[in-house]
């Protein structure tokens, strides 16, 4: 929780996470061009879509080691579901263009909206989620706000989101039967505090995300967008007992296979058994 005091091996291990984190974008940096295109084969055959679909979008980064944790950190925890990634961007390499490009942000979330269309036309009333990491939670919340009447999804986990806090998610929580979960972290400074302050956030506002701060309610919203907030938004700020999960608070913690394993499979595990989750309430938070 926000002003949560951390003792000196907990702060020791923070600074150690953050550092092994650091090594670890380094180590990608240098081997991405072999990185095996095999996911899909593994974790999305025609037995796991009957069971429900996970799409994953990637930061402005595109596709890396990051998604596939989380598409593996799922796996691990028996979450049985279809997992795909879907890379909106145009690379690594033009990640400034990913971000700023909106018209094209736009023409992806269409693009992912009629993903999701297509698999509830081929395999109706089958749960889907949307696990979107930094810029990706753009991309999708403006997928969500494109669905027609009546179309909805499961619910969508934002990690560490790149949309200005007062971005207006009225329209994308109609869109949900379980809501928006919006994880977000007062220690992801650089990204979502220095990054989006000086490039801009996702949405085109120049000022601390809502990974880092988290959602506010637009000034001027109807009773009826205020009642959505209440009923479907779901915050979650880090705490410390993240850390044994080994998600120091950064940026890239959210994406940590062990993490996802033991945070974000429960919630999804839950919708499958038709439980909504309220993360502020529950034991194992």
């Amino acid at each position: 929780m926000p002003g949560e005091r951390l003792t000196a091996w907990e702060w020791l291990l923070k600074q150690a996470l953050s550092i092994r984190a650091c090594g670890r974008l380094v180590a990608w940096a240098m081997v991405s061009g072999l990185i095996a295109k095999s996911l899909g084969q593994r974790l999305s055959g025609s037995q796991r879509l009957e069971s429900g679909l996970v799409l994953i979008l990637p930061g402005i980064g595109g596709e890396d080691f990051l998604n596939h944790n989380i598409a593996h950190g799922l796996n691990d925890a028996q979450v049985l579901d279809a997992i795909e990634i879907f890379d909106w961007t145009r690379g690594r390499f033009l990640m400034l263009y990913n971000l700023m490009g909106h018209d094209r942000n736009l023409r992806q979330a269409a693009l992912l909206a009629e993903r999701i269309r297509h698999y509830q036309r081929h395999h109706p009333n089958r749960p889907i989620h949307l696990i979107a990491h930094s810029g990706g939670t753009g991309i999708a919340v403006m997928a969500l706000e494109q669905l027609g009447a009546g179309e909805k999804i499961t619910a969508a986990l934002l990690l560490a989101s790149a949309l200005s806090p007062e971005y207006n998610l009225a329209r994308a929580l109609r869109h949900t039967e379980y809501g928006i979960y919006n994880f977000h972290s007062p220690y992801d400074v650089f990204h979502l505090g220095i990054g989006t302050t000086t490039f801009g956030t996702i949405d085109r506002k120049r000022c601390r995300a809502a990974g880092k701060v988290g959602f506010r309610q637009p000034e001027g919203l109807r009773d009826a967008d205020a009642a959505l907030y209440a009923a479907k938004l779901r915050q979650v700020v880090w705490r410390k007992q993240w850390l044994r999960s080994w998600h120091a608070g950064g940026h890239t913690g959210w994406a940590d296979r062990r993490f996802c394993r033991d945070w974000l499979s429960p919630i999804i595990l839950r919708h499958h058994q038709g439980q909504p989750t309220d993360l502020q309430r529950e034991q194992w938070f």
